[in-house]
């Protein structure tokens, strides 16, 4: 059993080198009532496999000339694969519904502790879609608020060589 085991080393090291975990991330801001486009290589490694998505996003709004955290969703997205240009959502999505822990607090707030809280949990959307190499993974966010919101992203997934 032992010498099965050793014996067995090279295969399962030629299959790690061809084969490993990777996350990809993203962030940005976006400007009050606006959209924004933002892009993630996959780069020339190799083809990329998103097994699922975790994420969050700010609830800011100007409410009497202050800066307040509401905790209501602003943000919504839509996913695109760059080289095939397919549609991954076939609308925008409120962020809330697919991003999880979700929203955050933000230190921008002019009323950080009366804010509501935010989510804790950590529910990964299970999303599998694979990217070919030197692909780009789009990412559309609309922001219906009136004061600029941000959000986070990471794709996990595996990595083929």
């Amino acid at each position: 059993m032992i010498l099965e085991k050793l014996e067995s080393i090279p295969k399962m090291f030629s299959v790690q080198d061809k084969k490993y975990r990777e996350t990809l991330y993203a962030t940005d801001t976006v400007p009050a009532g606006e959209s924004k486009l933002q892009k993630i290589n996959t780069s020339n490694v190799g083809d990329f496999l998103v097994l699922y998505i975790t994420g969050s996003f700010t609830t800011l709004r100007v409410v009497d000339e202050h800066i307040v955290d509401v905790g209501i969703s602003f943000l919504s997205a839509q996913l695109k694969d760059g080289n095939s240009q397919t549609l991954l959502f076939n609308d925008f999505i409120d962020m809330q519904l697919w991003v999880s822990p979700g929203r955050v607090k933000s230190v921008l707030s002019n009323s950080l502790s009366t804010d509501p809280p935010a989510g804790y949990f950590l529910y990964p959307l299970e999303f599998e879609y694979l990217f070919s190499k030197n692909s780009d993974i789009l990412i559309d966010v609309k922001n219906t608020g009136n004061t600029p919101n941000t959000w986070k992203l990471a794709f996990h997934g595996l990595r083929y060589r």
